[in-house]
Parts: C-alpha cells; sequence; structure tokens
C-alpha cells in the first residue's frame, strides 16, 4: 500500500522564516494512522527537484494572498507529472472560500475546517482505492462527473489526544531548531464576534496543563529553543488556565522565554498575581490587537475593548516588565478623517508613554468574503473580489487596490496608504537593526560590515526625514519614497 503523503506548505518567506504549522499539525494524526507525511516548504526548499516517491496523494496548505500563485504552479507541476495523483488543499483561505476552491480543477479535495480527522479518512479511502469519498468528514470532492460534493464537517478534534508536533520532520539548519525559536499550541478557537474576522464565534478548547507543560518540558530537552511562540489565537481565554501552565514552568525550572496572544480586555483586567507568575516564568512579549484608536470604529467592529482597556492594558503589561506587540487596522467604512487621526494619536501616545512597547503596522482592513462586515458592506458598496481561484493569485493583502475601497476618498485613500506603508517600514527596520549578528549575517545583503553600515546609515535618513515629514507633519502629497518602499515590500521583503 501506498503510504507517502507529500504536503507542500506555500506561505513562508526566506527572510522571516516560519515552521510550517499548518502542515505540521496533519503529520502526526498521519503518522498514527501508519502513512508518511513528507513536508515541503516551497519558500525555503526548492520543490522541482524533490522527486515524489510513490506517492499516495498531495496536500497543499494555503492563505488568502499571492501565495496562492505558488500552490497553483506547484499543482499544475505535479498534474504534468502524476496525471492520476490526487491533489487535496486546505488551510485559512479554503475555510474562507471553499466551494469555489473546490470547482478549480487543480482541487480534487478541499478541506473546509479542522484537518487532522479529514486528512486520516481521506488517506484511507484513497489507499483503499475508493473513488467516492461519502464518509469522509469535511471535504468537498468530485464525483465522476465532475459535481462538487459537501460532505458534512468533521468533528473538533480533543486537543489532548493531539501530541506535540513531529518537529523531527524539519530540516533542523533549515528552521533552526536547536537554540531558536520553536511554535506551539495550547489551545484552539475563538468565541469573540469581530465582524472583519473569518474565525469568530468558534468554540475555544484548550489542552490539560499538565499535557502542555509536558510537551513544553520535551520541547526543552529535545531543542533547547531560546523562545517558543504559543500561536494560540487567545493564549489568555482562561487566565487561571494559563497561569496554571506558566506557574509549572516556573517549578520545572524551565529556561525559555515565551510570547502569546492576549486581548486588551483580558489583559486590563487580569489581576496582578497572574502577571506576576508570567513574568517570572520569562514572558518577554504579548501581542494585541488594537485596530482603532477611536471608540466609534472599535463598537463598529463588534471589537468588544475600549480604548480606555487599550492604555490601561498596555500599563499593566509594562509594569511588569513584558513588552507589548500592539497592532491596528485602518480603511474602515465608519472610519473618517477623525477616526483615522485618532488611530495615528494613539500610535504616537503608545510610543511615547510606553518606550518598550512596539506598534507593528496599521494593517489595512480588507473585506473579505465569508465575514460580517463584507455582508454588512455589501448591501451599500458592490466590492470586487475574485470569481475563481486563480483570480486570488495575485491578491497581495500588502497592496491596497483602490477598486476595494469606494468608500474611502482619494485624500483618505492616500494617508491609509502612506501610514500603513509607515509602520511597515518601521517595523522592519526595528526588526533588523535588533536581529542577532548570527541570523543578520544569514542575509547576503547584510552579511559584509560596509554593507551592513550603509544600511543603517540610510535606515536614519529615512526614518528622521520621510518618517518625519509623512508621519509627524501629516505631509500626504506626492509620496513617491512610500510607493517605492510598497514595491520592495511587495517584491522584494514580502512582508505585510
Amino acid at each position: 500500500m501506498k503510504k507517502n503523503i507529500y504536503l507542500f506548505y506555500v506561505a513562508n518567506n526566506p527572510l522571516w522564516r516560519y515552521f510550517p504549522n499548518s502542515i505540521l499539525a496533519l503529520a502526526n494524526p498521519l503518522l498514527k494512522a501508519g502513512f508518511n507525511p513528507v513536508l515541503i516548504d516551497t519558500a525555503l526548499e526548492g520543490y522541482k527537484k524533490i522527486r515524489l516517491d510513490d506517492p499516495l496523494f498531495v496536500g497543499l496548505s494555503t492563505y488568502t494572498d499571492e501565495n496562492i500563485a505558488v500552490a497553483l504552479r506547484v499543482a499544475r507541476d505535479i498534474r504534468k507529472e502524476y496525471p492520476r495523483l490526487p491533489i487535496a488543499w486546505g488551510g485559512p483561505h479554503v475555510i474562507m472560500m471553499p466551494e469555489q476552491t473546490a470547482r478549480h480543477p487543480l482541487v480534487d479535495h478541499a478541506c473546509y475546517g479542522e484537518g487532522e480527522i479529514s486528512v486520516v479518512e481521506l488517506a484511507k479511502s484513497i489507499a483503499e482505492g475508493k473513488d467516492s469519498f461519502h464518509d469522509v468528514p469535511g471535504i468537498i470532492w468530485k464525483d465522476r462527473s465532475g459535481k462538487c460534493i459537501k460532505n458534512p464537517p468533521a468533528p473538533q478534534v480533543n486537543m489532548d489526544e493531539l501530541d506535540v508536533y513531529p518537529y523531527h520532520l524539519l530540516n533542523e539548519k533549515t528552521y533552526k531548531l536547536k537554540n531558536g525559536k520553536i511554535y506551539y499550541e495550547a489551545s484552539r478557537g475563538c468565541p469573540y464576534g469581530c465582524k472583519f474576522c473569518a474565525y469568530d464565534h468558534t468554540k475555544w478548547r484548550k489542552r490539560s496543563p499538565d499535557k502542555v507543560i509536558d510537551d513544553l518540558a520535551y520541547i526543552e530537552e529535545r531543542f533547547s529553543p531560546e523562545e517558543i511562540q504559543i500561536i494560540d489565537s487567545n493564549h489568555f481565554m482562561d487566565p487561571a488556565w494559563a497561569k496554571k501552565i506558566w506557574e509549572g514552568k516556573i517549578a520545572r525550572n524551565l529556561k525559555f522565554r515565551w510570547e502569546a496572544n492576549i486581548r486588551f480586555d483580558i489583559l486590563s483586567k487580569i489581576d496582578d498575581d497572574t502577571l506576576d507568575v508570567l513574568a517570572r516564568s520569562n514572558c518577554y512579549q504579548l501581542r494585541l490587537g488594537a485596530e482603532s484608536g477611536s471608540q466609534k470604529v472599535l463598537d463598529y467592529l463588534n471589537k468588544g475593548i475600549t480604548v480606555e482597556q487599550i492604555t490601561r492594558g498596555l500599563e499593566r503589561a509594562v509594569s511588569h516588565k513584558i513588552d507589548p506587540i500592539v497592532s491596528f487596522m485602518m480603511g474602515y467604512p465608519a472610519e473618517a478623517d477623525k477616526e483615522m487621526n485618532a488611530t495615528a494619536d494613539l500610535v504616537d501616545l503608545i510610543r511615547e508613554r510606553f518606550p518598550s512597547a512596539q506598534v507593528n503596522a496599521i494593517y489595512q482592513f480588507q473585506p473579505f468574503p465569508n465575514t460580517k462586515i463584507f455582508e454588512e458592506i455589501s448591501k451599500e458598496y458592490h466590492i470586487p473580489q475574485p470569481e475563481s481561484l486563480d483570480g486570488w493569485a495575485d491578491y497581495n493583502i500588502a497592496k491596497m487596490r483602490r477598486s476595494v475601497f469606494p468608500w474611502l476618498s482619494a485624500s483618505q485613500y492616500r494617508k491609509t496608504n502612506v501610514l500603513n506603508s509607515i509602520l511597515s517600514y518601521m517595523w522592519c527596520s526595528f526588526k533588523i537593526r535588533n536581529m542577532p549578528d548570527s541570523q543578520r549575517k544569514t542575509i547576503l545583503l547584510f552579511r559584509f560590515d560596509p554593507l551592513w553600515k550603509a544600511f543603517l546609515a540610510c535606515d536614519l535618513f529615512i526614518r528622521r526625514t520621510f518618517v518625519y515629514l509623512r508621519w509627524k507633519r501629516k505631509v500626504m502629497f506626492a509620496p513617491i519614497e512610500w510607493y517605492i518602499w510598497n514595491f520592495i515590500r511587495e517584491k522584494i521583503v514580502r512582508i505585510y
């Protein structure tokens, strides 16, 4: 029986490389079921050089951006070389656009939910030679006539039944497993109702504290990581549960530092004893979504937080020597110049009052289908969206398309674009300037000291000239330098 299943991850970045968590999550269930998953990261490995040895099927994990072009390229190459090999698609884009994805000729199976159960059942059915997949939950598949059939959703997995990721399947040098950064999922889901999000109102589920502590101890013993990033959507949905985990880290004398996501309403209310535990357990960073500096916009988004909670949460984190990373968005239909200025003012306030806090971006609001906000504004505005999977191949969430934002005036559109560009540059500049030398010298442009010094001088000039002119003075006329930066970040650096 064929057992090799090739799982392709198409969304990595050679400069800011991270683990292919979406396919790592599928690997253990497949291993337990007797299959052999092979993980391929197209951004970090030359996939065309890889010969598929006796494959059972191929899986592609996709996000909603231009990486879909890579996935389509991989699928076309595979279909040409192996015409009868099944190709399955999954990931956030398929969850958002399942029916449209499934209709594409390069898609045989589309997994529209959590994949751990679906991928195993699909593998068993293909291995048994079936051409009917009614028994595989959570997929859309094509029958012999090409008709798409949507099966009932897969049941949600029990988090304690999921083993720690099989990190041994990754190339240790490619991902710097030893003494580097490891990613870990302790909980899953988000019950909140932010109406710009496609994944709201999902049940929050967690691993038991003892399971998490044992997994983290295994990771430290095996890899001695410098840090672990907890990738949960909201690690502090149950603060008492989180506190017990990090008390366990302290008790077992685990050395790594760590970071996680938290909401401002939770951070502003969490008790000092819990924050003290986080600090003593070497929590060095908390990631938060502020979204806007305007209460009117926060209420419009159903974010469930207040501007006061944002500043209060930052005070509480900083007072315990935990550095916050804060992100914003801009370009909402309910946002006039007054609201945009409130966001810029709040960013300035954060920089002045909380020097250790980092504002990593003012992201451009994206009206994705399958969100409440899209349903609302579609009644008033016609928002063009790709009509097929191919149409998403040039969709870049860092690149604002004027046609998608009919509610913005020309000046608002330009202002949003410039402020977004400035903060993305400032974040990129900060990350590069604070890179360890060992990491910096892996990047060809910064490997040699003269080039590194030239970058630092150029960066200082940009921050003191163009950032000051556009951000502080609010001069938005002909921002050519930021259009150049947008081209660089989209085509070269590839950050949002």
